[in-house]
């Protein structure tokens, strides 16, 4: 009788168990939509960078310079922020909802003056592990982030 009860203890404590995985599963998922939903909030402005730059022969500046709104003024679920920074580099600031998924993204533009396909260089120093998941970006380490 002994042994039937610790076979079902342990039966529940497996099935615990899998639940606990499960759902960190789930909000592993549910933190990298919300970080690829923020790196593609800023499509439409790495295009106004690059019109910016056709026009004007040089690169953006900041939000107001291509007439945006300011940087916490963007809101979507998980943008905090999207900041035109010194030579149009595109800062996009997310705040997830576990400390995970909160971080920063940088989108370079690089030759935008030739006829390549890869005119944007994505780094993070935030996400350890987003090439496996999103590999057209790169983890670069940096101190104080």
């Amino acid at each position: 009788m002994r042994s039937v009860f610790i076979f079902v203890g342990l039966i529940f404590l497996a099935g615990v168990i899998a639940l606990l995985i499960q759902n960190k599963q789930r909000d592993v998922y549910i933190d990298r939509a919300v970080i690829a939903n923020a790196y593609a909030s800023a499509a439409q402005i790495k295009l106004r960078v690059e019109e910016y730059f056709y026009e004007n022969g040089e690169l953006p500046n900041s939000n107001y310079s291509l007439d945006l709104p300011e940087p916490h003024e963007f809101r979507l679920r998980g943008l905090k922020a999207l900041a035109i920074e010194d030579n149009g580099v595109i800062h996009v600031e997310i705040e997830g909802e576990s400390p995970q998924a909160s971080g920063h993204i940088f989108l370079l533009p690089q030759q935008l003056d030739d006829h390549v396909s890869e005119r944007w260089i994505c780094l993070t120093p935030s996400y350890p592990s987003i090439e496996k998941w999103m590999p057209q970006c790169r983890y670069e380490p940096v101190e104080g982030w």
